[in-house]
């Protein structure tokens, strides 16, 4: 063996280590940067003051319920960080109409691979599990579940959704199943998970 072999072997071993290494940090940031698998729901409302005119987002602030009166509502989901061909979350809601149907939906935030991915992970009718799927605007949306409230006006459940590849940045609403979708709760940061 040559010393220019000798020499290249560290430089090709360093080439595939940082080739390695830069597929692990996408999939690792999202594991290990910290942010909290766990995402707490609000009452949120956008006729408040325009923190930010350049964008849309600041405008859902959450703020006192003034949907469901005398209620305390509440709520949280809690995503695997990594999924193997579907999405697992267990939803805990507190303070819902009583034996009422709601939605629980993703929405992506704007267009791009979310809107895409969640507009067309409509199931078959038949599994039952998710009924509509789409596009609002540039975002995307799919009803992962309905699901009906116990007398106590309570869902806590796990749900698992089949979705496409990829990492995934959404939000979390839960809204009534009848016009017009009148929608207590949603997620107070993004919702943040990967598909494999």
């Amino acid at each position: 063996m040559n010393k220019k072999m000798i020499l290249a072997i560290p430089v090709l071993l360093l080439a595939v280590a940082g080739i390695a290494y830069a597929g692990y940090t996408a999939f690792d940031q999202l594991v290990a940067s910290g942010h909290s698998n766990l995402v707490r729901l609000c009452y949120k409302d956008a006729d408040g003051a325009d923190n930010n005119p350049a964008t849309t987002e600041d405008n859902w602030q959450c703020e006192t319920n003034n949907v469901y009166s005398n209620k305390t509502i509440r709520g949280q989901v809690r995503s695997d960080t990594v999924n193997y061909g579907k999405y697992k979350v267990h939803v805990d809601l507190n303070g819902l109409r009583a034996n009422t149907e709601y939605q629980l939906k993703l929405n992506s935030y704007g267009a791009g691979f979310e809107a895409n991915a969640l507009a067309n992970s409509c199931p078959a009718p038949s599994t039952g599990v998710a009924w509509q799927c789409g596009y609002w605007g540039e975002e995307g949306f799919l009803v992962i579940a309905t699901m009906t409230s116990n007398k106590n006006g309570q869902i806590n459940t796990i749900i698992e959704h089949p979705m496409m590849r990829g990492v995934y940045e959404t939000k979390f609403l839960v809204a009534e199943n009848q016009a017009p979708w009148t929608t207590p709760l949603m997620e107070t940061e993004k919702i943040q998970f990967i598909v494999i």
